[in-house]
Formats: structure tokens, C-alpha cells, sequence
């Protein structure tokens, strides 16, 4: 089974400052572009390059390495998992960079991040791609391109056993503490809820919003159902609550800065030869493997 041996560079930063100064040729005064801004559209989009100089692939390939930036505590799209005493990066979404940057030629160098930070960036040049569980909402539309989808998830709410009776709709969560991972807040009904008296909080940090539901200080919280899964393995005291309890599902895409067509059709044509080949499914299983790994430690 492959255990993404390819050399990867990872950088464990604690978190990039989300208004960072620009590299090359990127923006000059980049605005604070964050997961809440963008959503309750408090930001412009930002004047971008149509086409950085001689094309971002032959970019990639002068430097010799893709960079790709994700957030590393999402299971199983994405984690750190220790074998042998060595820290590897896994998930799917670690299986398709590499695919990428194999159909590039070139090494991949793996970037960690906030994901509230990821968008800002990549408008900053920091790195060539997001493949981070990120959605193609129309709110990141405004800012930045996006491939073909990749993967299909389906959203669910969770909850302590000890609160997973109060719930039996979703209009159960109306005036209750409901937390949700910035990787699916766009995708999910809680933006319209809001003014219905649900009381939501993002989170940054997968961990941190499983530490909560396990303390009790959220009533419940919205994962992707494979997200979940893996949650309940580790504590079981967390249970999916029933499907009437139901926010909407949602696609997972790559994320480029505008004006790189020609990357982007390369991303594409990866994407479609791993569907279609059953690769694809290959790196789930082995991501969903590595992550079994960590629940026997």
C-alpha cells in the first residue's frame, strides 16, 4: 500500500499571518482575506495579475517543486500521522498533490496553515495551489479560480451523547451552541440560521472543535460525515445525530489564483484520470488506513 513516501518539505508554521506582504509578482496591498470576511462579503476582491510572467507552470518547473498549501488536522483529507518515530503528512488530499506534481515533474513541497489564512496566500504568491477540503462557493469565486470537483462529501451534525436527544430536526438547533469547521462553514445552512437564532462559532482548528463538543461547551457541531466517523472512533461518547438533522452536501475543489488557465486544465486532466482509473478511491483507502494507524497510538 503506498504511504505517500514522496520528499515533501513540510513547514509547521503555527499560523500565517492572514495580511502578509506578497512574493514576486502578486499584489501590492493585499486585503485581510479571511474565511468570515469572505463570507459576509466585507471584502473586495483584490486586483490580480491576469498571468504571472511566462505562466505559473513554467514557473513551477524553473523552481523545480509545487508548493501546495492545506490545513493538517482535518482526517481524513489531511493530517500528520507518526510511523517509526517520523512525522508523515497523509489524506487524500496529500494523494492528489502528489499526483499533481508528478504530472508537473517536479517535487512537492507541502505547506501548513491556518485554514482561515489559506486564501490570502495564495493571492500572495506563497503558494501555487489550496488543496484543503475547500469548496467552490460563489463568495471564494470572487477571489480566486477553482478546478473541476474532485470529491463529494456529505455534511452531518454531531453531538455529545449526553445532548443528542434535544435534537431530532434541524430546527432543534435554533437557540443552541453549534460549532463548525471554517473548512465547511460555506457549505452548510448555518449562514441563512444565523438570523434564526442559532448560535454558531468557526473554528480553526479541527481539534479544538472536537475538545469542545467533548466538554460540552458546543450543544453540537457540523462535520463532513467521513470527518466524523474518524471522531467517533477516538471518542465514541460523540454520535451523528439523526438525518432529519440535515445541512446541505458539498464538493471539494482546488484552489488557483485567477488568470492560470493553463494550470488549471492541467489540474483538471489530473482529476479526471484518477476518477476515472479508480486512483482516486485508492487514496482514500490509504488515507482512511493511516488514519486507523493513529487511533491505535
Amino acid at each position: 500500500m503506498k504511504f505517500f513516501r514522496t520528499a515533501l518539505i513540510l513547514v509547521l508554521s503555527a499560523c500565517l499571518l492572514a495580511a502578509c506582504t506578497g512574493k514576486g509578482a502578486a499584489l501590492t496591498e493585499t486585503p485581510e482575506l479571511t474565511e468570515e470576511n469572505v463570507m459576509m462579503g466585507e471584502t473586495e476582491p483584490a486586483a490580480q495579475e491576469t498571468e504571472i510572467a511566462g505562466g505559473r507552470i513554467d514557473a513551477i518547473k524553473k523552481r523545480g517543486r509545487l508548493v501546495v498549501a492545506m490545513s493538517m488536522d482535518y482526517p481524513p483529507f489531511e493530517f500528520i500521522v507518526v510511523r517509526d518515530g517520523v512525522e508523515e503528512i497523509a489524506g487524500f488530499d496529500v494523494g492528489l498533490a502528489e499526483e499533481i506534481a508528478d504530472a508537473l515533474g517536479v517535487s512537492l513541497d507541502l505547506q501548513n496553515a491556518l485554514y482561515d489564512s489559506l486564501l490570502t496566500g495564495l493571492l500572495n504568491d506563497e503558494y501555487d495551489m489550496v488543496i484543503s477540503a475547500m469548496a467552490p462557493t460563489s463568495e471564494r469565486k470572487q477571489y480566486v479560480d477553482f478546478s473541476k470537483e474532485y470529491f463529494r462529501y456529505e455534511l452531518c451534525i454531531a453531538a455529545h451523547t449526553d445532548m443528542a436527544d434535544r435534537f431530532s430536526s434541524f430546527a432543534d438547533l435554533k437557540r443552541t451552541r453549534v460549532g463548525i469547521h471554517r473548512q465547511v462553514l460555506h457549505e452548510t445552512e448555518f449562514q441563512d440560521a444565523a438570523a434564526e437564532d442559532i448560535n454558531w462559532t468557526a473554528y480553526d482548528r479541527y481539534d479544538d472543535l472536537i475538545s469542545d463538543v467533548l466538554g460540552r461547551g458546543l450543544d453540537a457541531a457540523c462535520f463532513e460525515k467521513a470527518v466524523a466517523a474518524q471522531a467517533i472512533k477516538r471518542h465514541p461518547e460523540i454520535v451523528i445525530l439523526p438525518a432529519d438533522v440535515k445541512v446541505q452536501d458539498s464538493v471539494t475543489a482546488v484552489a488557483l489564483k485567477k488568470g492560470q488557465p493553463e494550470l488549471i486544465a492541467l489540474v483538471n486532466g489530473v482529476i479526471d484520470e484518477l476518477i476515472a482509473s479508480g486512483r482516486m478511491d485508492e487514496h482514500i483507502a490509504d488515507a482512511l488506513y493511516l488514519n486507523e494507524l493513529v487511533d491505535e497510538d
